[in-house]
């Protein structure tokens, strides 16, 4: 298997003892207890895993396609966002760390176990996908922040997630990967609004923030995968990290008039600099939120429940 930028992460993050399994459910009704699927972010990135349940349980064929942006930008653009890319970096050690109410920097073994997930009806999933002033990708994330905030032992006024981005359809090399991904920072102060966060989404695309963290991790593969596992690696070792987590949006994929056999919840992997993930994405009609934390600053499910029950109460309130 060739090594892919995005994978080489992945596996030192598995040596170093993470469990980097993507968590995928399915629930005949919303309160079922889902039948999970593990499947390794080695080999898919969450779009693709989502794909294959559908394609699994649905016999549907999901399109993967990103239309947001097909053709890459021209040589001086990609260059300033490549430098932009570079100063964030440079940035982040000095970024406030997360001031979690735990942190146990030992717990990294098996797969979590403060996991939970919402699903909403087809009236709150009506009003939260509709066109609104702010997308739908902005609220839900707005909410994700607020929600998991119990998790936080004292004020933490710069808040920093990673966002995923599908490069399908917009790189001649994305298209021949499994894992054409790239993450870009979003960061809002804390207690921001809605439009706040809309705003900080919006200039990161606007800016070109996507396309500086697919090219300069190319250009860093070209190089070799060993620099690239010795920068994780020194990533990993820092006792602290800036980051939230990871929150991705992968789509209502409803199909009008089409019946679902199945309602899906699933969920990124957690690790020690990401500790918390969260994912929407919808079928049949339906949005469901799920959201899972890392054994280092969590491991009770039914707080993991009240988060998402929390999540989803607010996402539909930003949205009315």
């Amino acid at each position: 298997m060739t090594v892919e930028p995005a994978v080489t992460g992945f596996l030192v993050a598995e040596e170093l003892g993470e469990v980097m399994l993507m968590r995928f459910g399915r629930l005949r009704d919303p309160d079922d207890q889902p039948d999970w699927d593990y499947i390794p972010h080695v080999l898919l990135d969450g779009l693709g895993a989502y794909a294959h349940m559908l394609r699994t349980y649905e016999g549907y064929e999901l399109g993967l396609v990103n239309g947001r942006e097909i053709e890459p930008p021209p040589f001086r653009k990609k260059m300033s966002a490549v430098r932009d890319a570079l100063a964030r970096e440079k940035l982040s050690p000095h970024r406030p760390i997360v001031p979690w109410k735990r942190y146990d920097r030992s717990a990294i073994a098996g797969i979590p176990k403060a996991i939970g997930w919402a699903v909403l009806s087809e009236e709150e999933t009506a009003r939260v996908t509709r066109r609104h002033k702010t997308s739908m990708n902005s609220r839900v994330l707005w909410a994700f922040d607020r929600a998991v905030a119990p998790l936080l032992g004292a004020p933490h006024p710069t808040r920093l997630w990673l966002m995923p981005v599908n490069m399908r359809g917009a790189s001649e090399a994305a298209n021949r990967m499994t894992n054409p991904v790239c993450a870009i920072p979003v960061g809002f102060k804390e207690g921001a609004p809605p439009e706040e966060v809309h705003a900080a989404v919006k200039e990161m695309f606007q800016t070109g923030a996507h396309w500086g963290t697919w090219y300069l991790g190319l250009m860093r593969h070209a190089f070799g995968p060993a620099a690239m596992r010795a920068a994780m690696r020194a990533y990993y070792a820092r006792p602290r990290h800036a980051w939230m987590g990871t929150f991705s949006n992968l789509g209502d994929c409803t199909v009008k008039g089409r019946k679902a056999n199945y309602l899906y919840v699933g969920v990124p992997p957690v690790t020690i600099t990401n500790p918390i993930t969260g994912a929407v994405m919808g079928w049949g009609g339906r949005l469901t939120l799920t959201l899972q934390a890392h054994a280092a600053i969590a491991s009770d499910p039914a707080e993991a429940m009240a988060m998402a029950a929390e999540w989803k109460r607010l996402a539909v309130e930003a949205s009315t």
